[in-house]
């Protein structure tokens, strides 16, 4: 092993001494507190989040299991831990681990951890990057990381794999593209590692030579091909239609994000500036189409039962020929998740359901329906409507990703993002940086994750349910909505809980009851219809009915307050007053709205 040269490690400790000692409002202290900014976005960039970080566990203090065709890996705690996570290394440590794929042992890492790819990062941006993770909360979490099977397990076989499948070296811009496009293709095939996903693999776990980025699977999900492919890839995205697909994990009228791009969506995507999104779109759709070539015509013929399924099951959201619900339902006429070679998606997000986001309803599980069912209903989605999907869906395809689900998942309504981004303030590069590695100065506002996430495939129930008679909030009202006595105030709520309310009846109810509230698929918010079901009613029942009942896809996963400006925006548009003292100081819960 080289010996790593003492030099630098005296300078970074002499330059943390030196801020550690200077005054907060200083010129080293605020470059010390830039570097760490720089490298929270740049943590965001690569996703480190999502890996390194597991179900119901602390950020970044690992956990994360990882099933591979070689066996498990347990993602590493990347806290600064000195006993079980990264505290006792050092910059140079943390730059051979990405540069190099070897861990501060010397041993060659599993390439699960994509170095393949981080080793074009910049030693500036890594450096960016470690300053941050010195900054995390320590969590004391030891976790076996390698659980691979013989002889997958023994290091010393990451040799041959690494001559075959590992080129080292720092991104170099191409002089004859655009800084921007530069930018893109510095994201794209260094930190960003999208390619580790969304390229097919070879047997021995290669990414395959000549197809980089023409789709992939990803355990029971298909990361759809990012070349601009007319039909399977990103080819009918405008450039700005790719930047809100990857902000907000959906493109109105077109597609929406599923399984684990959701999360890339949540924990990465959507911290990014515009400019490095309109970067990262630029790039990828200056790659020629590639992978399989669409097909003319299928072989698949679905019959008559498949299509009565459809219209029984699909169309109340869907609509019969497959065109959605602008801003609320997505089409699955011309979907490139419904166009996508392998049908994994399609059946994944049937069996397991999809929470609402970016603007999109939640949709839930058909996992009740029998296999050769589901198999008929996608068949006939990827076959109508002008799709062609050429491979058909068989009952046992079904039932391999019911399988790999598990009956929990499917069981379970689905349930909206938990966590809620933290705003990153990103600041310049030095302008001596060749290819940008650092977006240019902005603040970061993340897309809301209080609503629920993307629904892509079929939908609710047959038929619109009939709105349920609310009970009297004093009699069946829970606790959590407490009662008051009257009290006399001129409005019901203020402006800005009607205004709250008014973005959270867009992103979660308009696609059944209108965005004009006068009711499609559920009943109207407004009007005569329902001033005669709640106009006798009180406040507190109105808010009750909302928590226990709505969304009809997923009850109650939104939180009490975010009801109570829903409530207030309904109460707005009904001509009932805005006022000084808030909807939900619970004041006026036993008042009867007395709406005619």
């Amino acid at each position: 092993m080289p010996v790593q040269p003492v030099a630098p490690l005296l300078a970074a400790a002499f330059a943390l001494l030196a801020a550690a000692a200077s005054p907060a409002g200083s010129p080293a202290a605020a470059a010390v507190s830039d570097q760490v900014t720089r490298g929270e976005y740049l943590a965001r960039v690569g996703d480190c989040f999502s890996c390194h970080t597991a179900p119901r566990g602390q950020p970044l203090a690992g956990g994360l299991r990882m099933d591979t065709p070689f066996g498990a890996l347990i993602t590493p705690n990347i806290t600064p831990d000195d006993e079980t996570g990264i505290g006792k290394w050092t910059a140079d440590d943390l730059y051979r681990a990405m540069h190099d794929g070897v861990n501060k042992a010397g041993q060659d890492l599993y390439p699960v951890m994509p170095y393949t790819f981080f080793t074009k990062v910049t030693r500036a941006d890594v450096d960016d990057i470690y300053a941050y993770l010195r900054t995390v909360k320590p969590v004391a979490n030891r976790v076996d990381v390698n659980q691979l099977r013989f002889p997958f397990d023994i290091r010393l076989t990451q040799m041959a794999w690494r001559e075959l499948y590992f080129t080292e070296g720092t991104f170099a811009p191409d002089p004859k593209k655009s800084a921007q496009w530069n930018r893109g293709a510095y994201l794209v095939e260094g930190l960003g590692h999208c390619g580790a996903c969304h390229s097919p693999r070879t047997i021995l776990g290669g990414i395959k030579r000549g197809e980089q980025l023409t789709g992939a699977h990803v355990d029971h999900w298909f990361a759809l091909n990012l070349t601009n492919d007319l039909r399977r890839g990103i080819g009918k995205f405008s450039d700005k239609q790719l930047v809100a697909f990857l902000k907000r994990g959906a493109v109105k009228g077109k597609t929406t994000a599923v399984g684990p791009m959701r999360e890339v969506v949540h924990n990465s995507l959507s911290y990014l500036t515009d400019d490095d999104l309109m970067a990262i779109a630029i790039y990828l759709k200056s790659q020629p189409a590639r992978g399989a070539p669409s097909p003319v015509a299928t072989s698949v013929k679905p019959d008559s039962k498949a299509a009565h399924l459809y219209l029984d099951h699909c169309a109340p959201c869907h609509q019969a020929k497959g065109i959605g619900m602008p801003g609320a339902i997505p089409p699955l006429a011309g979907n490139p998740v419904v166009l996508a070679p392998d049908p994994s998606d399609v059946l994944s997000v049937v069996l397991s359901g999809v929470p609402a986001r970016g603007g999109y309803m939640a949709m839930p599980s058909f996992a009740s329906l029998r296999n050769d069912d589901l198999a008929g209903i996608a068949n006939y989605v990827r076959t109508s409507w002008g799709n062609t999907a050429s491979q058909p869906v068989r009952a046992d395809t079904v039932q391999a990703i019911r399988t790999a689900i598990g009956p929990a998942a499917m069981s379970a309504p689905p349930k909206p993002a938990s966590a809620k981004p933290v705003a990153i303030a990103a600041t310049p590069a030095p302008a001596s940086t060749p290819a940008p590695t650092t977006p240019p100065a902005a603040t970061m506002t993340p897309v809301p994750t209080t609503a629920p996430a993307v629904a892509t495939i079929p939908a609710p129930a047959k038929t619109a349910p009939a709105t349920p008679a609310p009970a009297d909030a004093a009699k069946d009202a829970p606790q959590r909505v407490a009662q008051a006595p009257a009290a006399t105030n001129d409005g019901w709520y203020t402006a800005d809980e009607a205004s709250k309310g008014k973005a959270l009846f867009q992103a979660n109810c308009q696609g059944c009851h209108g965005s004009e509230l006068g009711g499609g698929v559920g009943p109207a918010l407004k009007g005569a219809s329902f001033a005669g079901t709640w106009g006798a009613k009180t406040l507190g029942a109105l808010v009750t009915f909302e928590h226990s009942k709505m969304p009809l896809t997923a009850p109650g996963s939104l939180t009490l307050p975010d009801y109570q400006n829903l409530a207030a925006f309904i109460l707005q548009q009904n001509g009932l007053p805005a006022g000084t003292r808030p909807l939900s100081s619970g004041a006026d819960n036993a008042r009867v709205l007395g709406l005619k």
